[in-house]
């Protein structure tokens, strides 16, 4: 089964107290405190549009891409049903963009996380780093290490939907630093219930480690904040945001 084929119909649900107003609006003052306009925007990892789709309804130039064409077909069907225009594109986001050159890039809710290979969140930042403009803007956010050792760790969540009911189990592995996502779904199909599973890996990144890959590629740290209020950073924030902007050539 595809990692994602069943997620996919009910993230939007699932997520639903994620609070993507503050995220946008978080991202659009950051593109506001930019010196040269932002208009063309990258969103990599960008699901089901849930932050492509504002921020195009903005009046941003967006193209979101993800790895998963069950999350792009959602993010397709919303962007047609609400008449935006968004471009999308299944990619790989720690392979290069291609030849287009963007103002921002924007990473939302994990995507480096999901990155678990030695070297490809390096490769990420490459990438990002190539296609954006000088004094460009790079903004994403991972969950910490704290999240994964006191939050995450070895817990077990349950969601229950019309129709549907998810266990989410997690095991994490301190000395790897990932941490596995089991995730089991009952679906009601008439009288009966369909089981399915899904699996995911994310990786736990330091703030050293986080820093080192991006100066390799590039990119200043501008700021870093615990949310999308910009509130500080303390030992115990589960989520740290970046703000990045890649060094002028010469």
């Amino acid at each position: 089964m595809e990692q994602y084929s069943v997620l996919s119909r009910y993230y939007d649900a699932l997520t639903d107290d994620i609070d993507y107003v503050g995220i946008v609006s978080f991202y659009r003052s950051v593109f506001d405190e930019c010196p040269a306009d932002v208009r063309r925007v990258a969103d990599i990892g960008c699901g089901t549009g849930s932050v492509s789709l504002p921020l195009a309804a903005a009046g941003y130039d967006v193209t979101g891409y993800d790895i998963s064409p069950d999350m792009l077909s959602a993010a397709f069907a919303r962007a047609q049903a609400s008449g935006i225009r968004l471009r999308l594109a299944e990619h790989d986001i720690s392979e290069p963009f291609g030849k287009v050159v963007y103002d921002a890039v924007v990473c939302s809710l994990d995507g480096v996380n999901y990155l678990t290979k030695n070297g490809q969140m390096r490769s990420c930042f490459d990438a990002v780093s190539r296609s954006l403009r000088d004094g460009g803007i790079f903004i994403f956010d991972v969950s910490t290490p704290y999240k994964f050792k006191n939050i995450l760790a070895d817990g077990t969540f349950t969601y229950e939907l019309d129709g549907m009911y998810l266990i989410w189990q997690n095991e994490y592995n301190e000395s790897t630093h990932k941490c596995e996502l089991m995730l089991t779904f009952f679906e009601k199909c008439g009288e009966l219930w369909r089981r399915s599973e899904e699996w995911q890996t994310q990786r736990s990144y330091s703030d050293r480690e986080i820093r080192s890959a991006l100066k390799a590629a590039g990119l200043d740290v501008a700021a870093v904040y615990a949310d999308e209020k910009r509130s500080p950073v303390t030992p115990e924030s589960d989520r740290w945001y970046y703000v990045c902007r890649k060094v002028k050539n010469g």
